[in-house]
């Protein structure tokens, strides 16, 4: 296990020295591969981010073995002040739990006086509850700011002979700070405070002024899943109306980058990487990309982009992605037909879709990779018929390099704080035949596919609109090695009640504890629009 992480921090470039000694001892971890934890903005900004902070020491940890110890000293987790976990998706929950299990720490926060526990990232924002009964602090919205505030309370008050409530309330009245054992379970409704002086609602951190933030240098590693790529954020939320998106709503509202701050951020990768990769969940509608491309490009980088709009496709935009290097584009019709589209919210024309991949083509992009959606409200054989025409179109359109292309089709999952909270999820016989049909008219056109799993996608279903009774049931998955049928049955909980059943307007949901983007009424005017489209 030495050479492993020997060779992990030996590929590393970027990085800084490891602190020595520290008032607070942190431990930061991303519950899931190396390779995917480094790849994933956030968790490296945060690791940055309790850096600066003097008198603390902040060690990282992974999925890989030895669990339950840092990745720098192999110190072992139960010897941290404070333990926090970066999760964006409710799939690493389980892994979270067998990382604390092999760590020997008292998963639940009731049988734990230390360390603290503290996790954030999008998928706690979206609904913290299925965590709660884990965690001592759950970070709703981005993390700038308040790594300050806890680091600083927990250096002043945090010492050993405190109360553990006593320092918890402290920390709760941070902005953003939601402490689960401060509030009653009310099911089925959200958690309320058991005393005064709690916000009946968590408000949501966000950075009004993204220029306003240190610039923190990105670690490169030939190890990650961007091999050898120095990352940088461009921007943050979005201002398109997909409805099944949760990251529009915690994420909102859209803020830019400059290109002088983008230019000045790039300067971390010199010496190090001559590839970048430009981040943001609304990347093509940074008014500036074209010229940050091209100013990057005559700097020498070779740039990636992540998932551009394909009604964003100008010429010369992707001239200029083409020129930095870019040789692949990612896009996301999502569905096939036009009217599924309006429903997701998702509104593009096939013309549009058509003429944008013509224009990658004719410019030289060798690499197209496109996303489908199924499962959404009224949808019928001639949407999913849709898909394989527009993907035969697709291919055409791109000179006919069907090598070139790989597709994806993701089941919709309805995701709390979006119009689709309502909505059922899809049974799972109906996906997967619906899966296979589409499977089979791909590969016959000589696309790559790539294969999801239904059953994974209906247990990210129940996690996400779950409460505290589905942590308490992934908390005996993993305590007593049960099977999925034992585990729902030992929590004494019908999993299936969370995504197959028909939710009214006024149904009260676990996530309302934190606070959203949209106003719940306007959510559900949304979801009728789309029932009725």
């Amino acid at each position: 296990m030495a050479s492993m992480v020997n060779k992990i921090l030996k590929a590393e470039k970027g990085g800084e020295p490891l602190k020595r000694g520290g008032r607070l001892k942190v431990a930061l971890g991303y519950a899931n591969r190396y390779q995917v934890g480094i790849s994933n903005l956030g968790f490296p900004t945060v690791w940055r981010l309790f850096g600066l902070q003097d008198g603390v020491r902040c060690e990282r940890f992974f999925l890989e073995q030895p669990l339950g110890k840092t990745l720098e000293s192999q110190t072992p987790l139960r010897d941290f002040d404070l333990v926090c976990f970066s999760l964006p998706y409710e799939l690493d929950y389980l892994n979270c739990l067998q990382i604390l299990k092999e760590a020997k720490i008292p998963p639940l926060s009731s049988n734990r006086r230390r360390p603290i526990l503290l996790c954030g990232g999008a998928a706690p924002t979206i609904n913290p509850e299925p965590l709660a009964p884990f965690f001592d602090l759950i970070l709703i919205g981005e993390a700038e700011g308040a790594v300050e505030e806890i680091c600083r309370i927990l250096i002043e008050k945090g010492n050993r002979s405190k109360e553990k409530g006593e320092l918890l309330w402290e920390l709760a009245q941070i902005e953003g700070i939601y402490v689960p054992s401060l509030y009653q379970e009310d099911h089925p409704g959200s958690p309320t405070p058991q005393e005064e002086g709690l916000p009946k609602r968590i408000k949501r951190r966000w950075v009004r002024d993204l220029t306003s933030l240190p610039l923190l240098r990105q670690v490169v590693t030939p190890l990650a899943h961007f091999r050898d790529m120095y990352l940088i954020e461009v921007a943050r939320g979005c201002g398109r109306g997909c409805r099944f998106c949760a990251a529009k709503q915690i994420y909102r509202p859209l803020r830019f980058k400059s290109k002088e701050r983008v230019d000045l951020e790039a300067e971390g990768a010199k010496g190090i990487t001559k590839r970048i990769g430009l981040i943001g969940s609304s990347l093509s509608d940074l008014p500036c990309l074209g010229e940050v491309c091209t100013l990057l490009a005559e700097e020498g980088y070779l740039l990636s982009l992540s998932s551009l709009r394909i009604d964003s496709f100008h010429p010369n935009l992707l001239e200029a992605a083409y020129n930095s290097g870019a040789r692949g584009l990612t896009i996301a019709p999502e569905g096939g037909t036009e009217r599924i589209r309006r429903i997701l919210g998702k509104e593009v024309e096939e013309g549009i879709i058509l003429e944008g991949v013509r224009l990658a083509s004719r410019i030289g992009f060798e690499r197209l990779k496109i996303y489908y959606m199924i499962g959404a409200p009224r949808e019928g054989k001639e949407e999913i018929e849709g898909i394989l025409d527009l993907t035969q179109k697709i291919a055409q359109a791109f000179s006919s390099r069907a090598q070139g292309i790989t597709v994806s089709v993701n089941p919709l999952i309805p995701k709390p704080h979006t119009p689709f909270q309502w909505l059922p999820l899809e049974a799972e016989r109906e996906l997967k035949r619906k899966l296979k049909r589409i499977e089979v008219g791909i590969r016959r056109m000589g696309v790559r596919w790539v294969p999801k799993s239904i059953r994974q996608a209906t247990l990210q279903a129940i996690i996400s609109l779950g409460d505290r009774r589905v942590g308490m049931a992934l908390y005996h998955r993993i305590e007593e090695n049960l099977s999925w049928k034992e585990t729902w049955e030992r929590a004494d909980v019908d999993p299936y009640s969370y995504i197959y059943r028909q939710k009214g307007k006024a149904e009260p949901f676990p996530w309302e504890i934190v606070e959203g983007g949209e106003r719940k009424d306007r959510l559900w005017e949304e979801y009728r629009q789309a029932l009725s489209t």
